[in-house]
């Protein structure tokens, strides 16, 4: 009898293991906000991200914000900043899918897609010689694969926190246009990207979490602008 329950309990001790190892896949949404800095030096000679408004690089500007000089209409003129600086908009609506293996209860490896938002602004610009003005539209989205270990700590029932570190690769894509002109560039950046949230794990396949991450110095200040990004996101994941 004490043999049969020994091998009983071995055998439930087994299973919750196995309980705690495997792949699991899921979907998020949240809200991500952008920290922009300013560039640090008060000129600076820049690259060109809208071709269509600068065929000439000399036609560029060496002032804060970034900004560059534009034939558009007949010879006229415009001075159009660029990329984005503080003040400008900040606040994405984010989105993601989760593809993710726990190695062990207190352990998992993560490979994540992220949109982090799309962001748009509309500046006036003046335009001489003809006294005019006109407005200069831009978006910017950022998105990317990552790729982090989560550390997980069991608290009671089915409640985990855990914590994560990792690596962001974003791809940044600036798009601009004024009147019938429009300009298109992408860059891409590697970012350490670090997190904590908390897990709820009920029946045998479904969790929830309530997760935040922080993406350090994403893109360049001296092209569509560089910006810590935070994410808070709710997620639901299913478990093989």
């Amino acid at each position: 009898m004490k043999a049969m329950m020994a091998a009983a309990c071995c055998m439930l001790g087994t299973a919750a293991w196995g309980a705690d190892s495997g792949f699991y896949f899921g979907v998020l949404g949240g809200a991500s906000d952008y920290e922009f800095r300013s560039p640090s030096a008060p000129t600076a000679v820049l690259p060109q991200p809208v071709n269509s408004f600068a065929p000439d690089p000399s036609a560029w500007l060496t002032t804060v914000p970034p900004a560059v000089s534009a034939p558009i209409i007949g010879g006229a003129v415009a001075f159009l900043p660029i990329g984005w600086l503080p003040g400008d908009d900040s606040d994405g609506n984010a989105w993601g899918v989760t593809a993710g293996y726990r190695i062990v209860r207190y352990a998992a490896v993560e490979l994540n897609y992220l949109n982090l938002g799309t962001l748009k602004e509309s500046d006036t610009v003046f335009i001489y010689p003809i006294p005019s003005t006109t407005e200069f539209r831009r978006e910017l989205e950022t998105t990317g694969p990552t790729l982090s270990v989560l550390g997980t700590l069991p608290i009671v029932g089915g409640w985990s926190i855990y914590a994560r570190v990792g690596v962001l690769f974003a791809d940044m894509n600036l798009k601009s246009s004024i009147g019938a002109a429009t300009g298109d560039t992408s860059f891409a950046s590697r970012n350490m990207l670090w997190g904590a949230g908390t897990q709820f794990d009920w029946g045998d396949h479904w969790s929830v979490r309530l997760d935040f991450q922080r993406f350090e110095s994403v893109g360049d200040v001296f092209q569509a602008g560089e910006a810590d990004i935070d994410l808070l996101n709710l997620g639901v994941l299913f478990r093989l």
